[in-house]
């Protein structure tokens, strides 16, 4: 059986604009799989796998919130996936990273959805 959560995660996103790397906050979401592991050759169970994911959801500077997309036309798809392979490696459920900026963030996120939905 597959075992699957979600988690939303505060860390950074690193961009080059206008020439110079800034380093900017932003939301992903962690997705973490737990399944059982294939046997051993021989039939005994080898425990649980599990596999840890990454998405870019939005990301701040100087006080707007913007989307992946938005990142991708900066430095291209390969480097946002890049930096989420990174986050989904460096993940773990005790990092701080779990506060209230990420909440802040993906509530104002939430908000420019439902305005461009109207």
């Amino acid at each position: 059986m597959i075992k699957r959560t979600t988690h939303h995660h505060t860390d950074f996103l690193y961009l080059q604009i206008h020439g110079h790397e800034e380093e900017l906050e932003a939301v992903y979401e962690i997705t973490v799989e737990t399944f059982p592991a294939e046997p051993a050759p021989w039939g005994a169970g080898r425990g649980t796998e599990t596999e840890v994911s990454a998405k870019l959801i939005c990301w701040a500077r100087h006080g707007e919130t913007y989307n992946r997309d938005e990142a991708e036309g900066i430095c291209g798809e390969a480097e946002i996936i890049r930096q989420e392979n990174i986050v989904a490696e460096c993940w773990s459920p005790d990092d701080p990273g779990w506060d209230d900026y990420g909440d802040f963030l993906r509530d104002q996120w939430m908000d420019r959805v439902a305005m461009a939905a109207e």
